[in-house]
């Protein structure tokens, strides 16, 4: 009879320390939620800011397979930004592969629907509100990370007897992984933590007053000057852009500046920025003689017509 008592005892504290796992799984998975919302939707705002990401982005969609993988192939996308489009994708979705069971008690088929709504569900926000490009690719490959992280999990459950021993595993573990993730953004990908804009210290900022706060024809990175014509590599706005090599004329008549720029950071954030604007003279800066610029090099470039350059601004990288 005491076996027994005792074994009804135990059972009903295996059953509340599965409570508490599950609640800690819970816990876990909010703040993944939160994260993931932040990192695909609002990543390029600041904490404070947050609503100003909605309508930022240019609304674009691709409904084909693997198309827009093909296009930045066959561009001059490198093969690195290629590899983080994908891979990024799948590992933003492995923990909802990892959690999403537990706290539901979803199997395969349960947890590969939710994760079709939920990064659908993202893909349709990004669309309405402007807030990134939606591509049936990172629905795929989000799924495909979900499935990941199922399988992951299922082959962890496997290991253990008892239930209350795997959620003490996954417990552990995805406190491990958390906190290595979260020191991992908090250094690399800091700009997700700050809360507000930084300050800009400019010098000369008269030089540039009646053009500078206006939007450029075209931004990008210096590519090279010869016969008065200067070539440039525009910049893209997400990975599945093309790089496109354009090219502008410059004339007398053009208004040539440097910006000398020096940045502060807190690990990978910018926490304050120093800038001095001067005017180049036409021919020092055709003749390359005095300012010798590369692809280190910005620029940006004010056009009517967007073939002759009536102001350039060269930033200058210092330390």
């Amino acid at each position: 009879m005491s076996f027994f008592l005792g074994g009804i005892a135990m059972d009903n504290q295996n059953k509340n320390y599965e409570k508490i796992l599950r609640g800690c799984q819970w816990v876990f998975f909010i703040i993944y939620v939160i994260f993931l919302i932040r990192i695909t939707f609002f990543k390029q705002v600041t904490l404070n800011n947050l609503f100003s990401a909605i309508g930022a982005s240019e609304r674009t969609i691709s409904v084909i397979p693997f198309k827009s993988i093909y296009d930045m192939a066959v561009s001059n996308t490198s093969i690195g930004r290629i590899i983080e489009n994908v891979v990024g994708n799948i590992v933003l979705f492995i923990p909802f592969g990892i959690l999403f069971p537990i706290i539901s008690n979803k199997k395969r088929k349960g947890v590969l629907c939710a994760a079709i709504i939920f990064s659908l569900l993202i893909e349709i926000t990004q669309l309405l509100f402007a807030l990134g490009s939606t591509d049936v690719d990172d629905l795929i490959f989000n799924v495909l990370g979900a499935y990941i992280g199922y399988f992951v999990s299922d082959k962890i459950r496997k290991l253990f007897k008892s239930y209350t021993h795997f959620l003490i595993a996954m417990t552990l573990i995805t406190a491990i992984l958390g906190a290595s993730v979260f020191g991992y953004l908090l250094v690399y990908q800091t700009d997700l933590f700050v809360l507000s804009k930084y300050d800009i210290d400019i010098e000369n900022s008269e030089l540039v007053e009646t053009f500078i706060d206006t939007p450029a024809t075209t931004t990008g990175r210096y590519i090279e000057l010869d016969n008065c014509v200067l070539e440039v590599e525009k910049s893209v706005k997400s990975a599945n852009d093309i790089r496109e090599i354009e090219a502008f004329k410059i004339t007398e008549d053009c208004e040539i500046f440097i910006c000398f720029d020096r940045m502060e950071y807190f690990f990978s954030a910018i926490t304050g920025e120093y800038q001095k604007y001067e005017k180049i003279d036409y021919n020092d800066f055709i003749s390359q003689t005095k300012y010798k610029f590369d692809r280190n090099n910005n620029v940006r470039i004010w056009s009517d017509d967007e073939k002759n350059i009536k102001f350039i601004v060269i930033t200058e990288w210092i330390e």
